[in-house]
């Protein structure tokens, strides 16, 4: 029988979650040209509230996440580069990778971290992944037939493949359903286009305002960063070794 890791999270981090998810419509219409077009501001009002929220993020963090946290952060980056300079599969309003896009990233991998492992979900984490699953074929299936969302359905399979090595999946489902949360408020708002609605690679699978099972990129991302994170551990600690051995001598 599988041992329970029942987690209960302190108000702090409860809060964390509430905020995210509460105010991710809130933080997409902030950078959108819809309310751009009523205040004149720049980006700098939306990247000080992220870094702010991740700072803070930063600072209640245990030790795993907090490194986890930053790996994220870097590889989230490298991720935005390749996807809107070098396949330019998306656009932001400005051109540009705005600071909050990387730092948000890690946001989100953090909220299903903590979801996950919240004490409730956890306890009914078979039959809450069991409905996740449902719901995220439906999603995806309907949008492939109805929508004509190609490259979406060939997201989710990458993201079926990678939740198929996974001892604990409720993660990536989390994740899925927020990455797919963060897309529509985003994309609705015209705060980022993907290439669907910029029309500028037909040669590219045929998709609607975002694909829906993009969260199967994230989850590329976090392979990177979790791999990231184990071999910085592996060098840490042979240069640990290592320092013993010169120090005993």
């Amino acid at each position: 029988m599988e041992k329970a890791k029942t987690i209960d999270l302190p108000w702090a981090t409860t809060i964390q979650l509430l905020v995210i998810l509460g105010g991710i419509p809130f933080f997409a219409l902030l950078d959108s040209p819809f309310l751009t077009s009523y205040f004149s501001y720049d980006q700098n009002v939306s990247n000080t509230v992220m870094l702010v929220f991740y700072t803070w993020l930063l600072i209640i963090s245990e030790r795993k996440l907090y490194w986890l946290i930053l790996l994220m952060t870097i590889c989230s980056l490298g991720a935005e580069i390749i996807g809107t300079y070098i396949i330019t599969a998306y656009r932001y309003r400005l051109d540009n990778i705005p600071i909050y896009i990387p730092l948000g990233h890690a946001v989100i991998y953090t909220t299903a971290y903590q979801l996950c492992r919240h004490s409730i979900v956890w306890r009914f984490r078979k039959p809450i992944e069991k409905n996740l699953k449902c719901i995220a074929f439906f999603v995806c299936f309907f949008s492939l037939v109805f929508l004509n969302d190609v490259g979406g359905f060939l997201c989710y399979l990458i993201f079926l493949i990678l939740l198929a090595t996974r001892k604990k999946p409720l993660f990536y489902l989390c994740m899925f359903f927020i990455v797919y949360f963060v897309e529509i408020s985003g994309t609705a708002l015209s705060t980022w286009v993907w290439y669907g609605q910029l029309n500028n690679h037909p040669e590219y699978p045929s998709t609607t305002i975002f694909p829906s099972g993009v969260a199967g990129l994230y989850g590329m991302v976090d392979i990177v960063c979790n791999f990231s994170y184990i071999t910085v551990r592996k060098i840490i600690h042979r240069f640990k070794l290592k320092l013993n051995k010169v120090c005993t001598v």
